[in-house]
């Protein structure tokens, strides 16, 4: 079975830019496209754009950056009609467990998407500030 093809549909570049912070840490990506609502720009014309894209791929997980905003509500949309996982609230651990996830084994789809929505939850904490904080030592373990 061919990996799963990752779609970001973001406001702005914040997708071009997670992949290539993904890129940083997980070294060159393949078959991941972000997909960019820029200003001016339409619902249809970010439908159509992604869409092109969705005809000749199979196999895709889509991740948005915002329940609820433009472009989940593309993602909704075109889950009805091409029937894909969709995971809302993109940020960079969420990406990086989706990129190795799909890239390590042979491991279907729900496990992957069930696995990198805990990740991404898991990813959120709160840090309280420290009164000393020390360079070296078990600081960095």
């Amino acid at each position: 079975m061919k990996k799963p093809v990752i779609f970001i549909i973001n406001h702005g570049e914040f997708g071009k830019a997670l992949i290539e912070s993904a890129e940083l840490i997980a070294g060159p990506l393949d078959d991941i496209y972000a997909f960019s609502l820029k200003k001016g720009m339409s619902l249809e014309d970010l439908i159509e754009l992604v869409e092109d894209k969705l005809k000749t791929e199979k196999n895709v997980i889509i991740l948005t950056d915002l329940f609820g905003g433009t472009p989940n509500n593309v993602a909704v949309y075109l889950q009805n009609k091409y029937q894909f996982p969709l995971i809302s609230g993109v940020n960079l651990p969420i990406l990086l467990n989706l990129v190795l996830s799909r890239d390590a084994a042979e491991v279907d789809i729900d496990s992957i998407v069930s696995d990198t929505v805990a990740a991404g939850k898991d990813s959120i904490q709160y840090q309280e500030l420290k009164n000393e904080f020390e360079i070296g030592g078990d600081d960095f373990d």
